[in-house]
C-alpha cells in the first residue's frame, strides 16, 4: 500500500503510520520528514531518503548536503558567480533534516566557501514541475537572468530549462543549469542534464535488507517466538551520489562522471 502526504506533514504522516501498522504489514517505509513522528511498537519501519530529526529507527538515504555542495562547486569552476538556488517552498528551518533543505544548505556552504553571495539568490516553488515552469518562466521574465541556477531536483532543473527555452535564453551559453536526482529523462532527454545522479536501486534493496533484519524472529527465546528484533541499535545507512555531467553546464566535453 502507498500513500501521498502532498508534502503536508500536519499529522497525515502518523495518519497513514497508524492506518498501516493497524493492518498488520511486514513492514513499512517512511519518507516523512516530519520531526516526532510516532512509530509503531509492533510493526517494522525503515525511513528511506528523508530521515527526520532524532530518529530512533534505520534509515537508508543519500548524501544530499555534499551532492549539492559537489553540484554547486563544479558551477563554481567554470567561473559562475552568480548562481542560484531554486529550493522547495520550505525554508531550511522548517525541514532542516529533508533532502531539499540538505541541498540548499549545500549549495550555501559552496558558495560561502567561495566568497559568493547567496542573499536574494534563492527561490522557493513547489517541487510539481508545471508549478515551477510557470513559476521560473516569471522569475526569468523579469531578468536579469541568472548566470547559473542549481536545481534541488531534476524536476525542478527540467523546468528551468523550458521556461529557459520559453524566454529565448540559451543553456548554458545564457543560463548553466545543474539538477539533483539523475532521473532517466535528465539523463538521457534530448538535452542532457548536468546532475548529481544517486543510486536508488542500491538505496532501495538496502532498505529491503534492513527490513528483513527487523522482521526476522529473534533467536532469543526470552524474547519469545516470532518476536522482531526491532530493538536492536538502528543502523543508518548512507549513499553517496555522482556528478554527471551533460549538455547543461558548459563542459566541451559532455558525459562525463566526476
Amino acid at each position: 500500500m502507498l500513500g501521498n502526504t502532498g508534502y503536508d506533514d500536519d499529522g497525515v504522516s502518523e495518519h497513514y503510520i497508524s492506518g498501516f501498522s493497524d493492518l498488520r504489514p511486514r513492514g513499512i517505509f517512511g519518507m516523512s520528514v516530519a520531526s516526532g513522528t510516532r512509530l509503531p511498537a509492533d510493526t517494522p519501519f525503515v525511513f528511506i531518503h528523508s530521515v527526520p530529526e532524532g530518529v530512533t529507527a534505520p534509515s537508508v538515504r543519500f548524501d544530499d548536503l555534499a551532492g549539492a555542495r559537489t553540484a554547486v562547486e563544479h558551477l563554481i569552476a567554470h567561473g559562475y558567480t552568480d548562481i542560484h538556488c531554486l529550493a522547495g517552498p520550505h525554508s531550511e528551518g522548517q525541514h532542516g533534516d529533508g533532502p531539499g533543505s540538505l541541498r540548499e544548505q549545500g549549495w550555501r556552504q559552496a558558495m560561502t566557501a567561495a566568497g559568493l553571495a547567496t542573499e536574494g539568490r534563492i527561490h522557493r516553488s513547489s517541487f510539481d514541475r508545471v508549478v515551477v515552469e510557470g513559476y521560473a518562466r516569471d522569475m526569468l521574465g523579469a531578468g536579469p537572468w541568472p548566470r547559473a541556477v542549481f536545481a534541488t531536483t531534476d524536476e525542478q532543473a527540467l523546468a528551468v530549462l523550458r521556461a529557459a527555452t520559453a524566454v529565448g535564453a540559451r543553456v548554458p551559453e545564457d543560463i548553466a543549469l545543474a539538477g539533483f536526482d539523475g532521473i532517466r529523462e535528465a539523463m538521457l532527454g534530448g538535452v542532457r542534464l548536468t546532475t548529481v545522479r544517486v543510486p536508488m536501486e542500491q538505496l532501495a534493496a538496502r532498505a529491503f535488507d534492513l527490513l528483513d533484519t527487523l522482521a526476522a524472529p529473534s533467536p532469543d527465546p526470552a524474547c519469545g517466538a516470532g518476536a522482531a528484533v526491532g530493538a536492536a541499535a538502528a543502523e543508518h545507512v548512507v549513499f553517496a551520489g555522482e556528478l554527471v555531467i551533460g549538455d547543461t553546464c558548459g563542459c566541451p566535453q559532455a558525459g562525463a562522471t566526476g
